[in-house]
Order: structure tokens, then sequence, then C-alpha cells
């Protein structure tokens, strides 16, 4: 997908995201027990603000939450803060240098498609909040965000932040996966280093999760309905899989 889809997948996630959230300011989300709708928009803001800032200033800021802009209320706040996010985009080009945890890419295309990826989960959580059907996702951003959370919060994620996760690893250590979404298959095997992808063979997997890639999307960032994806093979080590996503899934 390119950033100019991405922009426009961020724009409309963002108002499914602001009118669900309207209607539940007060009420606990789903997906997010600990925060009320009032909590997720706050936190979309500062995410919002933190990745503007890491733009305009070439790198994250070192707090958190970052410094806010004046606004007048809950949902000005939302507004401001996704106003300035894409006045940064609009004023950069995708391969310009932006500051990011992501050591492989450090560019302001980076934050455009994590920012378009972010914003659909947590629209998602927004949707069960309000207590509404979800809406329908694309299946080829779905596809793109299966392969981001894998690539970046699971391959990535798993080695940079190794000396957090390594008890994990360790306890399952040659766990494998087979994950088919669409018409693509990445493999899993997890090591003590970090989790391996696309190493092992289909044969050697001991699960396989499949269905359609929002399905899968949604299975990853343990948000929506876990029954909507198949299970085959040994469910008790899908399972096992899906406690470590907890560790990535935020």
């Amino acid at each position: 997908m390119d950033n100019d889809t991405f922009r426009s997948l961020l724009d409309s996630e963002a108002a499914l995201l602001r009118g669900a959230a309207s209607t539940a300011l007060e009420d606990r989300v789903p997906s997010c027990p600990d925060w009320t709708g009032r909590d997720l928009v706050q936190h979309v803001a500062e995410v919002y603000c933190d990745k503007t800032l890491a733009i305009s200033e070439g790198a994250e800021s070192e707090s958190w939450p970052p410094p806010m802009p004046e606004a007048d209320g809950i949902l000005d706040l939302f507004d401001t803060t996704l106003r300035d996010l894409n006045a940064q985009f609009d004023s950069h080009s995708a391969s310009d240098p932006a500051g990011s945890w992501y050591t492989p890419d450090q560019t302001v295309g980076f934050w455009i498609r994590r920012m378009a990826q972010e914003t659909l989960i947590h629209r998602v959580d927004a949707e069960l909040a309000a207590g509404k059907g979800l809406s329908p996702v694309d299946e080829a951003f779905a596809a793109d965000g299966v392969d981001e959370f894998l690539d970046c919060m699971v391959g990535f994620g798993s080695v940079n932040w190794n000396k957090y996760l390594r008890p994990v690893l360790e306890a399952e250590d040659g766990l494998t996966l087979l994950i088919r979404y669409g018409s693509k298959e990445r493999t899993l095997r997890v090591a003590p280093g970090g989790v391996e992808l696309d190493k092992a063979g289909a044969d050697e997997c001991a699960a396989t999760v499949s269905g359609d890639a929002s399905a899968v999307d949604l299975w990853l960032w343990r948000r929506g309905d876990v029954d909507s994806v198949d299970v085959s093979g040994d469910v008790e080590a899908a399972r096992r899989f899906y406690g470590i996503v907890a560790n990535f899934a935020d």
C-alpha cells in the first residue's frame, strides 16, 4: 500500500473512532478495561502529539505523555492533535528522517503507516465501547496490519526488547505457528533470542491460525472476536502463542 492510501485510511479511521467515542466517553472499553472512552481518546491524542514531535524534532519525546496543545475539551484535543500530525505529513516527504523506536525505518513514511494502523485498532476499541457492530476493515489494509504486527512488533520487538521478554520466550522455546490470512501465510518460531519469522516450514508448525486478514489482524491485536479465526492442529500451542502476543498488543 502506498503512503497516500495510508493517509486516506488514517483520516477515515480517525473519523470512525471519533464518532464512536463521542457516544461512549464515560463507558468502559472492553478491549482496554482500565480505560473509558475518554481515556481512549486521550491516549490516541497523546500518540498523535508524540509522533508530531518525532517528525518535527527528529526524535521521539523522552517523556510520556508528551506536552499537549491547548484544547477545548477532549474531542477538540483529538481534532487538534490529528490536524497537527497531518500538517507534519503535509510538510514532509515520506522519505524524510523522523525519530522512531523501529531502528530499520527512521522515516516519516514509517509513521504514516504506523499511525494509520494504530488508528484502526483504536477505532475498534471505540466501537466496542459504544456497543456497536464493528465497521468493515479494508482487507488489503488488514493484511498490511498483520505484516506490520509480525515484522515490527513480534519479529523486531522480541529482539529489541529481549531483556524484558526473554523469560517468556525461553519458556516457549521451539513453539511454532503458521498464520494464514487471505492469500498470504507466515510462519513463526519462538527462540530465546526472539521470534523467528518465515524460517520454519509450514509442515513443522504445531498449529495453524487462519481467517480473513481483518479477523487475523484483530486476533493478533487481541481485539474483536477471537472465535472469528480458525485454529487447527495443536490448539493449546495456538493459545500459548496468543499469550505471547499479549506482550506486543497495546
